[in-house]
């Protein structure tokens, strides 16, 4: 069960700091699609939290990448070598643990198509843009930029290791509403910089054109 093995994590460490290509490798099997939801555990706020975003989100998407391609098991040295905190690990892990215990048992491997074969790079595919997604430096004013992709990051992920279908549609969707959002928060701050400029552009404009700039 996905709780177990978070509940096992921690264990880990032993008492250390570890890198991701150790912790990478000691998951096994499914090491990408679980260490995706263990970096995403810290987004599932309300507001972002600048600088992680950023670190996160490369991360993320050389894991992706690395099981789009089926490449060897090994993060690239940058990545691979950057090291995590014990506490940090211990902290993620029982969040996660916490709440897969809640959701868990209604994953079952069902509609294959979506995450086996084409679907599964396919979810591949879907996690690298919601991380390109959460890499963006969007205003950390404005609430849910990290919350909406790490939420689909992690629905898609969770597809990958239960090989359920109806997580993968899920996944997709939100994915898609994360994009939504984006384009909805990029009009509205056009808008907001237009209206700016019509009202401000009248009260400047004579400043200028007493300079010399127009």
């Amino acid at each position: 069960m996905l709780s177990a093995r978070f509940a096992k994590m921690h264990e880990l460490c032993d008492g250390h700091d570890i890198s991701l290509h150790e912790l990478d490798r000691a998951l096994g099997e499914d090491g990408a699609p679980l260490l995706t939801i263990l970096l995403c555990v810290p987004f599932l706020f309300p507001m972002p939290l600048p600088g992680f975003s950023s670190v996160f989100a490369t991360v993320i998407i050389f894991l992706e990448a690395r099981t789009f391609f089926r490449e060897p098991p090994a993060l690239p040295g940058f990545v691979g070598r950057r090291r995590v905190s014990r506490d940090f690990v211990e902290k993620l892990s029982r969040r996660a643990k916490d709440a897969s215990l809640k959701v868990e048992h209604a994953f079952t491997p069902r509609l294959g198509l979506l995450t086996e074969g084409l679907g599964r790079r396919l979810l591949s595919v879907s996690v690298i843009f919601a991380a390109i997604a959460l890499f963006l430096p969007i205003p950390p004013v404005i609430p849910l930029t990290n919350t909406i992709p790490a939420l689909a990051i992690m629905l898609l992920s969770a597809a990958m290791i239960f090989k359920d279908g109806v997580l993968a549609i899920l996944g997709h969707l939100v994915h898609l509403g994360a994009w939504v959002y984006f384009w909805l928060i990029g009009g509205a701050l056009v808008l907001l910089a237009q209206a700016a400029h019509e009202k401000l552009w009248p009260l400047v404009e004579p400043f200028f054109a007493r300079i010399g700039f127009l």
